[in-house]
């Protein structure tokens, strides 16, 4: 057997699954407690991940063993461990406003378009060398760093020991070179940053080492399981969709939403707009490029949320409501922030406007014009790439928004394009599967393991109807949005 562990902003999930990409058993945990908006504790990641680690290997049938397993983690985030393994600060999430003066401080020594052209990227104060930045200024914890993990590596090197990254979720950090795949020298030096601290570089797939004995034994796992790299969650979303040529998209719908795009082509122009970062091995010369437009289910589940509906109950809300919702587009039109707290009501309010409609279904077209805000967010991406020279033919759409067969019909409607969902409910630790299923020699290739256990479940082709009423539906959102 071959596991894959996903480390989201969220919640961590575990999936170990037969060779054939079969599911045997998985567990999922949100993280407990009550956490802050803008910042994580490396700790609660941690004991989250044993967590789940430690639930789906007692649900295996007896006797199995899993043979490897790759990790994937969220997004820039920085873990600061010292002696003895000890985290010393907490982390900052992506929409933490630490890093501003840093950010302008590194930009008056190397300017954005030379930024990406060594790193891919469009800086930002998110990013892993910003926040390096912000510890060295305002914290004293710089000197007793022993690493600046990212999640990925943080776990890692908690299962085995060893400080080992992948190459894409280097590429977060800002440090990166694309051209070498290794820490850039001007860069680590304009924010001061030594080598030392940071994590080797390896590509997804590597083979990194076993899971410490004493781990082992505590978490229920076999002993002696390898540990891969994997690498950033989008990357491992794409590789666990598919993903192979430049005419395929996925679009990942969880916490935030996410759409990924593959670049085989030369970088020109038209692609120096777009935030780049390598693939992988499997296809040396490819890039990839993600947009995060808005949140995603998230935002879906803040409304629901705001309007009485209890955390316990979410889940069967949303199947019951999507069930209410109309088929053409909804008379509502409204905005996700892009904090995702919540939506804003354009053109009057409509809905509250009208005293004939009930408190009910006033809920339900705010809500279904919500999932048509978010595809909206999606077709003005899949338009800009388009216009760069990116089409795009399909979508796999995965991620716990796949699960609703009305938005993936939606998506299809707005976006004019076949959407497809597949039979594993979880890309990214199928993705984390798949990576370690190469490296530990089970299949030759990352190609023959997607024609072994990638598998469709349903295409949802565009209704040329209600793609019209979309399409004008559509005009009208873009016009109030810009």
């Amino acid at each position: 057997m071959l596991a894959g562990l996903d480390i989201g902003t969220t919640t961590v999930k575990f999936s170990v699954y037969y060779e054939n990409g079969i599911l045997a058993s998985e567990s999922a945990s949100p993280y407990p407690g009550s956490t802050s908006k803008s910042c994580i504790s490396g700790i609660l990641i941690w004991n989250t991940v044993k967590k789940v680690i430690k639930l789906a290997c007692q649900n295996l049938p007896a006797g199995a063993a899993i043979h490897g397993m790759a990790v994937s983690g969220f997004g820039e985030t920085i873990i600061p461990v010292g002696a003895n393994d000890k985290v010393l600060y907490n982390s900052f999430l992506g929409n933490a406003p630490e890093g501003a003066m840093e950010l302008t401080e590194i930009l008056g020594k190397i300017s954005p378009d030379q930024i990406h052209k060594i790193t891919g990227l469009i800086p930002g104060k998110h990013h892993s060398a910003v926040k390096i930045r912000w510890f060295q200024n305002h914290t004293d914890i710089y000197q007793k760093v022993k690493k600046f993990f990212m999640v990925e590596d943080f776990i890692i090197y908690m299962l085995t020991g060893e400080a080992i990254t992948s190459v894409s979720s280097a590429a977060r950090s800002m440090l990166l070179c694309l051209e070498t795949e290794d820490w850039d020298p001007t860069l680590l030096d304009i924010t001061h940053i030594d080598r030392e601290k940071l994590s080797k570089i390896q590509p997804s797939g590597t083979l990194v080492g076993e899971i410490k004995n004493s781990l082992c034994l505590e978490l229920g796992i076999t002993p002696g399981t390898l540990v891969f790299t994997g690498g950033h969650d989008q990357l491992c979303n794409a590789i666990g969709a598919g993903l192979q040529d430049d005419e395929t998209v996925i679009n990942c719908s969880g916490t935030v939403e996410c759409i990924s795009h593959l670049i085989t082509q030369k970088i020109n122009k038209n692609t120096e707009l777009f935030q780049l970062s390598p693939f992988c091995s499997a296809l040396p010369n490819a890039y990839y490029t993600f947009q995060a437009p808005v949140r995603g289910c998230s935002a879906l589940d803040q409304f629901l949320l705001s309007s009485g509906i209890s955390k316990e109950h979410l889940s069967q809300t949303h199947i019951a409501i999507q069930k209410q919702c109309e088929q053409s587009p909804s008379p509502a039109l409204c905005f996700i922030r892009g904090s995702g707290n919540g939506i804003q009501d354009t053109i009057n309010k409509p809905i509250e406007a009208d005293r004939k409609m009930s408190k009910s279904k006033s809920l339900i077209a705010k809500y279904q014009s919500m999932l048509e805000s978010i595809a909206f967010e999606d077709k003005a991406i899949l338009t800009e790439w388009e216009n760069a020279g990116l089409p795009v033919k399909r979508v796999f759409f995965v991620g716990g928004g796949a699960q609703s067969d009305y938005w993936a019909q939606m998506k299809a409607d707005i976006w004019e394009i076949p959407v497809l969902t597949l039979q594993s409910s979880q890309a990214g630790t199928m993705g984390c599967m798949l990576l370690a299923a190469v490296g530990t020699g089970t299949y030759g290739s990352l190609q023959t393991a997607f024609t072994h256990c990638i598998l469709t479940k349903q295409i949802f082709e565009p209704n040329t109807l209600r793609a019209q009423r979309y399409k004008q539906k559509y005009a009208k959102y873009m016009s109030i949005r810009s």
